[in-house]
């Protein structure tokens, strides 16, 4: 039977992700070997519990089949997140052995993993400067038929967060009435912002990677001159229509790729002129 055809972020046919995945990519990627030594070596040399072992089988099997709608969300990042959610899965059980707060919020981890993985998605997409918003995880998660609001997603996300961070640091800072930490977000530039709003949109066009790197080249220019003031989706939409208008699409597709007006990127590409 041959594999459902994959989708990307506006919903339509992601033709590049579906022939990979029919050619057999499991999206594991070769990752560092060394890496992948050491943490091979650390599972051989510790004793996990039947249970640990089962929820790690849970925790993978369900950053998998998110990590595969997410087409930007390359095979060294799932590799990376897939050590990320080992570790988490052993470190729920760390933290109830040496939790010793009444109450303490890091004891309500959801039942339901893909909560936890979803943020485990975010945090590991962030490091390698991919934007991902707790309202896109919504979306994709929609597509796998998990319906969760964003504020549930950053609500339970941020627990597993946090077990993993005090698992890592070794100190949970157990507290029941605990600020939520995620101190370890980088930030991102504005042009960072724009070049990802920028590739969401060639993305939902189907626009191939050489266009991507001259919309990427213009938001460069624009950024070493200042950019207008304009929203973020208008300034990305701007850069991509002043590439493209030449290639037969149309700026209403563009508009509509962004969440936009037709009017406020004509408005926007003039003032970077």
């Amino acid at each position: 039977m041959a594999e459902p055809e994959k989708r990307n972020f506006d919903d339509g046919p992601d033709h590049r992700r579906t022939e990979r995945l029919r050619e057999g990519e499991t999206g594991t990627g070769v990752g560092p070997s060394a890496l992948k030594y050491a943490a091979a070596r650390a599972e051989s040399t510790t004793e996990i519990s039947a249970a640990v072992k089962a929820r790690q089988q849970r925790y993978v099997g369900c950053l998998r089949k998110l990590a595969d709608e997410i087409e930007p969300f390359s095979s060294v990042m799932l590799e990376s997140a897939v050590r990320s959610v080992r570790d988490l899965a052993i470190a729920v059980d760390d933290h109830r052995k040496k939790c010793k707060c009444a109450g303490c919020r890091l004891r309500k981890t959801p039942q339901n993993a893909f909560l936890i993985v979803a943020a485990v998605i975010r945090r590991t997409a962030q490091h390698y400067k991919l934007h991902l918003e707790y309202s896109d995880l919504q979306v994709y998660l929609e597509r796998i038929g998990e319906s969760h609001s964003a504020r549930k997603i950053r609500h339970y996300g941020n627990i597993g967060i946090d077990i993993l961070k005090g698992y890592e640091e070794d100190c949970y800072g157990c507290d029941a009435n605990a600020e939520i930490r995620m101190t370890d977000e980088p930030t991102l530039t504005m042009l960072d912002r724009m070049t990802q709003g920028a590739t969401r949109i060639c993305e939902a066009l189907g626009l191939p990677y050489p266009t991507q790197v001259r919309i990427h080249d213009v938001l460069k220019a624009w950024n070493a001159r200042g950019f207008a003031s304009s929203t973020t989706s208008t300034i990305a939409a701007a850069a991509v229509w002043s590439v493209v208008k030449s290639e037969g699409v149309e700026l209403d597709a563009v508009a509509n790729a962004a969440g936009c007006s037709t009017g406020g990127i004509y408005t926007t590409l003039k003032k970077h002129a």
